[in-house]
């Protein structure tokens, strides 16, 4: 009762009936074909005293926006802000990666997991369910790591190739005379998605 008195709940917007600019929660959102940046663009805006950002489903959330999310906080007149993300760890270039990894002395991470073997494993997970899935596909599987372990996978699920297996390549040196009898040939990145760039790359070898 006393919420309902205190409080007005429309379609994307809280707000207290006595402070109604100060004092509300409001949904931002983004259509389903924004470049990261329009996403970042959701949390323009946000100027107050106290502020807090909850993201949902933030694994796959381009960077641009927490970096909106962290320039909210920046302000002086800012006393307290937080944010809150969460997501299943499905992609190396979202902002649920970067805070648990990169950035983790930064934030207070929570992993959530469904691994039967596990004593402090969700219930919401079946671990009849889990066991089968695990036994089936292997724990190193993609999708068993991101959605029954709550691990993120060496390589994203829609992605060839982890940053490991990037960077050992990048640090590989070879002789000329190693691969000149080999084919040349064309290595392409097309974009599909955001703001990335179709990459043609020559290659021999």
């Amino acid at each position: 009762p006393f919420l309902s008195e205190a409080f007005v709940w429309t379609k994307e917007r809280i707000f207290a009936k006595d402070h109604p600019e100060t004092w509300f929660i409001s949904a931002r959102s983004w259509s389903k074909n924004a470049t990261a940046e329009e996403q970042g663009r959701a949390l323009s805006g946000l100027h107050a005293r106290f502020i807090l950002c909850l993201v949902d489903e933030s694994g796959a959330i381009p960077l641009a926006v927490l970096t909106r999310g962290e320039q909210a906080m920046a302000s002086e007149s800012t006393k307290w802000g937080r944010i809150v993300q969460a997501g299943n760890p499905t992609s190396h270039d979202g902002m649920l990666y970067l805070a648990a990894t990169l950035l983790r002395d930064q934030w207070h991470v929570i992993r959530i997991t469904g691994d039967p073997a596990d004593p402090k494993r969700s219930p919401r997970i079946n671990k009849e369910w889990a066991a089968q899935q695990i036994l089936t596909y292997g724990k190193d599987n993609p999708w068993v790591m991101a959605y029954i372990l709550g691990q993120f996978p060496p390589s994203a699920l829609n992605k060839l190739l982890g940053p490991e297996e990037v960077e050992a390549a990048m640090a590989r040196h070879y002789h000329e005379s190693d691969y000149m009898h080999s084919q040349k040939r064309l290595g392409i990145d097309v974009a599909r998605f955001g703001d990335d760039k179709t990459i043609i790359f020559p290659r021999q070898g």
